[in-house]
């Protein structure tokens, strides 16, 4: 009986367990993904090689022209190297390095070393290629399409592996396949780009959608992409081979050296996909003259920090125009939320919209990428939009639970979800609290920002207060309501699960009486703006059995980060000493006239405890901006490094 793919996954998988503890997880991929495309060429090049020699007699069997596979040498087959008990690492280096040398197009694909594995001996390489050897992987064993999805479930189990690293090259086939499907129909010839390609994934799911969804031939289209790290790459290279694509992958850094020019300029794609790294660092300064034109949205440069929009103009510049290619190109992209809002980024949405480029924005639901619980969205640009569809952005709030479902480690979204998504986009429809086209008139009005609460009628984050419903939650189980929460499991289990909700909740501190309150207000309100649920305190409801202090600090525990407005010299100490105690981001926005700066003292616990200090002339709302940036990174960075020592928190 055949292979099943939940049969073909636990098998697979089972090699990272046999290697465990031998290399560190975030090498796995770096070893087992080779191996599995060597297996599989090699059992279906020796199915081949016996109808060869039935066919056209020895002599002539091994004739490369006789194949579509890769040829592999004589004395190099999987057969062959299992044979082998001692120097299994030299031996398996040396047979990559022969298939490299037969196939000269593989050169670039494999970044393996087995020698240089110290903790890979062979016990352990036996018993991993004993075990890959159970099943044969030749296309009358396997189908292509199944180890193909296999091959894509090997690399996400790696992801997960390595934790929040693993999402930089890999993006779930639920989000992939939504990508693809909001592009037009494609045909023969159009050519796709993916900037930042990690594994291919987006890359396979257009070839699978043109085959399964438009009965085409997917040879027929070009696939083309570039990766910064060269184990990704060679990765990616494998995943398109197996897959039976024929692959352009370029390495190297996508916005500092771009492969894919022609006479001078970026090469232009009909469709560009990208899920690039959310608000990593960009050389900017190395940009700053960009020969490509590239960064040209406004006066200013993006952030050196904050790398969104050099990925978004970037990809921009790389799709077709009409007036120099007699079409137009389209791109879908992943990004965090914050390109759609924050203030500093006006310029760039601007642009976007001014040059009526922004066709739809998708918000997505909350984890659904491995390891992280941050909400994410797609921006789709168009160069070339249909006349019912110019001067508008139609907004879609797909982060209601009818789309998705809900998973203790990572979210997914639904087929029907999927379904829905792209049938709203198709039919430009308007759908109460799901859906709504908005006009560039009124997007001016809104100062260009982007945020979909804006324009879907019904939908309102700040009426959600996820922030009351978890501290609702909470008061149904018992704790001891001392400061330091010594909770029972259940309590625990509980919070861990509303913590993964809050990452969007912010609690607002400081002075609550008379004017400093209203200023208080003031900046909750521009917290709200920027698409935060923002609260006072007085707006939470009290803790059972807990004094005001007890309240405070569970509260500060909950919310993503809080912001303070520091005026007075001696007013926030117990808030301050709170953070402090329980590591809370806190960023505190002090008058340059004073605060309670000289009685915290310095700044030297400020990387251990996640307090930072903004200091502002007139009104805290002037270092908002630069607050709220940090403190998203500092969640992060909170996240990554909590996540491995805290299960609630997973």
């Amino acid at each position: 009986m055949p292979l099943s793919l939940d049969e073909l996954n636990s098998h697979l998988f089972k090699c990272a367990d046999i290697i465990r503890d031998a290399i560190d997880p975030t090498d796995y991929k770096e070893y087992i993904l080779p191996l599995v495309y060597y297996k599989t060429i090699s059992d279906e090049f020796e199915n081949q090689y016996q109808d060869n020699i039935d066919e056209y007699g020895k002599q002539i069997a091994r004739d490369p022209d006789l194949y579509d596979v890769p040829v592999v040498p004589e004395g190099h087959t999987w057969d062959d190297i299992c044979a082998i008990t001692d120097n299994v690492d030299k031996a398996l280096n040396e047979a990559f390095e022969a298939l490299i040398k037969k196939n000269p197009e593989l050169e670039g694909a494999f970044r393996v070393d087995f020698v240089n594995a110290n903790g890979l001996n062979d016990d352990r390489l036996t018993e991993l290629m004993d075990h890959l050897n159970k099943y044969d992987f030749d296309r009358t064993s396997i189908p292509p399409d199944l180890l193909g999805d296999a091959f894509r479930d090997l690399i996400h189990h790696f992801a997960e592996e390595e934790g929040k690293r693993g999402g930089q090259f890999y993006t779930p086939p639920e989000i992939s396949k939504l990508s693809i499907a909001l592009l037009n129909d494609f045909e023969d010839g159009d050519e796709f780009h993916d900037p930042t390609v990690g594994s291919a994934g987006m890359l396979v799911d257009a070839a699978r959608y043109y085959r399964e969804e438009q009965d085409k031939d997917p040879s027929e289209l070009r696939l083309t992409g570039q990766e910064i790290n060269l184990d990704i790459a060679a990765i990616a290279r494998l995943n398109l081979s197996i897959h039976d694509l024929n692959d352009e992958i370029a390495r190297g850094d996508s916005l500092l050296d771009p492969q894919f020019t022609q006479n001078g300029e970026l090469e232009r794609f009909d469709y560009v996909v990208s899920n690039f790294p959310f608000s990593m660092d960009w050389p900017k300064d190395e940009l700053r003259n960009d020969q490509y034109e590239r960064f040209n949205w406004s006066d200013k440069l993006p952030r050196a920090d904050r790398g969104d929009y050099a990925f978004i103009m970037h990809i921009a510049k790389h799709l077709k125009r009409p007036n120099l290619d007699g079409t137009g190109g389209k791109a879908a992209i992943i990004i965090p939320h914050g390109v759609l809002f924050r203030k500093h980024e006006m310029a760039y949405r601007k642009y976007m919209l001014e040059h009526d480029l922004v066709e739809a924005i998708i918000g997505l639901p909350e984890k659904l990428f491995p390891n992280t619980a941050i909400p994410s969205a797609i921006l789709v640009l168009n160069t070339d939009k249909p006349t019912e569809k110019e001067g508008e952005v139609q907004f879609i709030h797909a982060a209601d639970p009818d789309f998705y479902e809900e998973r203790k480690s990572q979210n997914k979204l639904t087929e029907d979800g999927i379904d829905r998504i792209v049938s709203l986009v198709q039919d430009n429809a308007t759908r109460y609290s799901i859906s709504k086209t908005a006009q560039i008139e009124e997007i001016r009005e809104n100062d260009y920002n982007l945020n979909i609460t804006f324009y879907v009628d019904g939908v309102d984050f700040r009426e959600g207060q996820a922030l009351n419903r978890g501290l609702s939650k909470l008061d149904e189980v018992s704790y001891d309501g001392q400061l330091n929460l010594k909770a029972n499991s259940t309590f625990d289990a509980i919070l861990g699960r509303v913590i993964q909700k809050l990452d969007n909740t912010v609690l607002v501190l400081g002075n609550y009486e008379g004017a400093h309150k209203a200023e208080l207000v003031r900046v909750k309100r521009a917290l709200e703006e920027r698409g935060y649920e923002a609260h006072l305190f007085e707006d939470l409801p009290d803790f059972p059995g807990q004094d005001l202090s007890g309240s405070v600090a569970t509260a500060m525990r909950l919310v993503g980060f809080c912001v303070m407005v520091d005026r007075q010299a001696s007013g926030h100490i117990d808030e301050y000493r709170l953070a402090e105690k329980q590591r809370t981001i806190l960023a505190r926005l002090v008058s340059n006239e004073g605060g309670s700066t000289r009685m915290i003292g310095g700044s030297e616990h400020v990387d251990v405890n996640y307090i930072k200090t903004f200091e502002f002339g007139l009104y805290p709302q002037e270092v908002l901006d630069e607050a709220v940036d940090w403190a998203d990174q500092m969640q992060e960075k909170r996240e990554q490094v909590y996540s491995d020592l805290y299960e609630w928190r997973d």
